[in-house]
């Protein structure tokens, strides 16, 4: 008995050490994975946040002296927050590049809507990084003071 003891122990030995090897990279990699999940879900929340913002800035500010002044102005709202594109962007990569701004005039050219959306920005996780194109996107309806500018 004690031969047949001796013989299964010697034959199990080290079983547990690969077993635990396995489990800890199965329970790592899930770890890493829901992280990378919750990271790209909590940046996309904050990019869609940011240009809400932007689009309900864009529909109560005055257009100013240009479109194109009204349209950088938005988007400073979307990268950093405020209309004059001071401190950190929100997110780590993001820029003004990254943000489309369509601004939707009558035939006498006062605006009816404003439309902001994230254009080639990608947010990069642990595992994958994720391109958003043309997302996400938020339209406000034009409810700020027409001032026509200078031509």
């Amino acid at each position: 008995m004690n031969l047949v003891t001796e013989t299964r122990d010697r034959r199990q030995r080290g079983n547990m050490s690969i077993e635990f090897a396995l489990s800890v990279t199965l329970l790592w990699t899930m770890v890493g994975g829901v992280y990378s999940l919750g990271h790209s879900l909590y940046a996309y929340n904050k990019l869609t946040v940011a240009v809400s913002n932007a689009a309900r800035f864009g529909g109560r500010d005055g257009l100013g002296s240009s479109v194109t002044q009204f349209a950088d102005r938005i988007k400073n709202v979307a990268v950093y927050g405020n209309p004059e594109g001071t401190g950190d962007a929100l997110l780590t990569g993001l820029q003004t590049s990254n943000v489309d701004v369509a601004i939707e005039q009558d035939a006498a050219g006062v605006p009816r809507s404003v439309t902001v959306g994230i254009q080639n920005y990608t947010l990069d996780g642990v595992f994958w990084t994720t391109s958003l194109i043309n997302k996400p996107y938020a339209t406000a309806r034009y409810a700020g003071r027409y001032q026509p500018y200078a031509s």
